[in-house]
C-alpha cells in the first residue's frame, strides 16, 4: 500500500494486477464495484491522485507527465506479479505515460487498456477549456456526464470541486506526446458512440503508437459509456487480460500455475 495506492486489494495471490487511472475529478471510488466482477485472478488497485478524495489536502497537479512520475516508483512496488494498466479519460494519458516508464525501468505492463480519450498524438488540442470562465467550464464538464445531476448546484460543492476539475482538464489539454519508440505491448481500446469529446478516428490513432496487438471495442453511450454498460466492459476485459497474460508467459518461456 502507498498514497498512490491506498486500497488493499482482496486478492492474494493475484496472477495479474491491473492498476487503474480514474478520470478528471475521479478517485478510486470509480472503480469501487470491479474487484468482484473481475475474480480472484485479477487484483484491482485503483491510484489516488494528488488533491483528490483522501488526498485532498494535498497540492493539485496539472501535468499528465509529473502524475506518471509520481506514480512510477509506486507502481513497481506494487506487486511481484504482471502489471496491467486502465485509464478512463485524463487516466488513459496518465496510464500511456506509465506504460512508458515502466517499460523504459524494465518492467513493460502486460496489456494497456485506455477509455474514452483521443490518442496521444492527437494532443494538446485546440480547444482549451480549462480557461473558460467557471459557468462555462461546468458546463462543458456536465455536458460530458459523470456529474451527479444538481451536484454542482450547491456553492460549497462547485468551490471545492472547480479547481481539481480544472487541474485535470489543464493536465490532459496541455498534454504533449513526446517522440521516443513505440511501446511493444497490446493495446485495448474503448470508446462510447455518442461520446461528444472523442471521435472514432482519433481512438484508432491509438493503435499507432504499438508495436504489439491492439483493439478498438466501441459501447452505447457517451463518454462516461462504461458506467451504463460495465458489465459488458468487463466482460470484454476479462477476455483481453486472459490472452495478454498469455501471451506474457509465452514470450517469457514461463507458466503461472
Amino acid at each position: 500500500m502507498s498514497v498512490w495506492f491506498p486500497t488493499a486489494h482482496a486478492v492474494a495471490d493475484p496472477r495479474l494486477m491491473l492498476l487503474c487511472l480514474p478520470p478528471g475529478g475521479g478517485d478510486v471510488s470509480f472503480f469501487s464495484s470491479w474487484q468482484r466482477a473481475l475474480g480472484e485472478d485479477v487484483a484491482v488497485n485503483p491510484a489516488a491522485l494528488p488533491g483528490h478524495g483522501r488526498r485532498v489536502a494535498e497540492p493539485l497537479m496539472n501535468s499528465i507527465s509529473d502524475l506518471a512520475d509520481g506514480l512510477l516508483e509506486p507502481a513497481l512496488r506494487a506487486t511481484a506479479a504482471p502489471l496491467a494498466l486502465f485509464g478512463h479519460s485524463l487516466g488513459a494519458l496518465v496510464a500511456f505515460e506509465l506504460a512508458h516508464r515502466l517499460t523504459a525501468a524494465g518492467r513493460p505492463p502486460v496489456l494497456l487498456i485506455v477509455s474514452g480519450s483521443p490518442a496521444p498524438q492527437s494532443h494538446p488540442r485546440t480547444s482549451q477549456s480549462y480557461e473558460l470562465s467557471d459557468e462555462e467550464f461546468l458546463d462543458s464538464v456536465i455536458a460530458l456526464g459523470g456529474v451527479s445531476d444538481g451536484l454542482l448546484d450547491f456553492p460549497d460543492m462547485r468551490s471545492f470541486l472547480l479547481p481539481i476539475l480544472r487541474a485535470d482538464f489543464a493536465a490532459a489539454e496541455t498534454y504533449h506526446c513526446p517522440p521516443r519508440p513505440l511501446l511493444d505491448i497490446p493495446f485495448l481500446v474503448l470508446g462510447g458512440n455518442s461520446d461528444p469529446s472523442v471521435h472514432r478516428s482519433e481512438l484508432d490513432l491509438w493503435c499507432d503508437m504499438t508495436s504489439g496487438p491492439s483493439e478498438v471495442a466501441v459501447f452505447d453511450g457517451g463518454h462516461f459509456y462504461l458506467v451504463d454498460q460495465l458489465s459488458e466492459v468487463l466482460s470484454k476485459i476479462r477476455a483481453v487480460t486472459g490472452s495478454a497474460l498469455a501471451r506474457h508467459y509465452e514470450r517469457e518461456g514461463t507458466s503461472h500455475v
